[in-house]
């Protein structure tokens, strides 16, 4: 029951998929929607996520339903919104590995 173990497993599962959750192809966006602020943020953000594939969506919107009960519990587990944005951010959104092959 060891909530550390479980999060180590959820993050180790996203860093070794093949394509990010915010994919390859949407990264250099997203990137640039993060420089903007306010709705502008907001509105490209939520249009980008439209493009993501379904599965990606879906997937997502699962984990963060998820991530948002951890952050209701924030005075327990000290889990605030931005703490989990620095914990799962660079997982779910970042370049894949270039291959070796």
């Amino acid at each position: 029951n060891d909530v550390h173990v479980a999060t180590g497993l959820l993050k180790l599962y996203f860093r070794e998929i093949s394509e990010p959750a915010f994919t390859d192809h949407l990264y250099p966006s997203f990137i640039k929607a993060g420089h903007t602020s306010g709705e502008e943020r907001s509105s490209q953000i939520q249009a980008l996520c439209q493009e993501l594939p379904r599965s990606h969506r879906k997937t997502l919107a699962y984990l963060f339903r998820h991530l948002q009960r951890v952050a209701q519990h924030s005075s327990l587990n000290k889990m605030q919104y931005n703490n989990l944005g620095i914990v799962f951010g660079p997982t779910l959104l970042r370049e894949s590995e270039p291959s070796l092959d």
